[in-house]
């Protein structure tokens, strides 16, 4: 018997339970975007493909409230976490 105790969920695109996800994958809607204002420089990152340290697009599935992160707590430094 298998006993399903709590479910989390932390995805992109405003997601917060397993049912907005769920209607997610049924229908056309998509999570992905292109980063949110503050993000991060999209001059700075992009380039062409194989460009060493670049990326190739700039359209993510982005998380929000990032910036809220207990680093702290995963004992990360902050450095790890940036």
């Amino acid at each position: 018997m298998l006993e399903i105790i709590g479910l989390g969920c932390r995805l992109p695109g405003k997601v917060m339970n397993h049912n907005q996800f769920w209607e997610i994958l049924q229908g056309a809607d998509s999570t992905i975007s292109e980063p949110p204002p503050g993000r991060w420089d999209t001059e700075d990152f992009l380039g062409v493909s194989g460009e060493p340290g670049k990326a190739v697009t700039a359209r993510a599935g982005w998380l929000e409230n990032c910036d809220c992160f207990d680093a702290s707590y995963f004992q990360l430094s902050p450095k790890e976490a940036a």
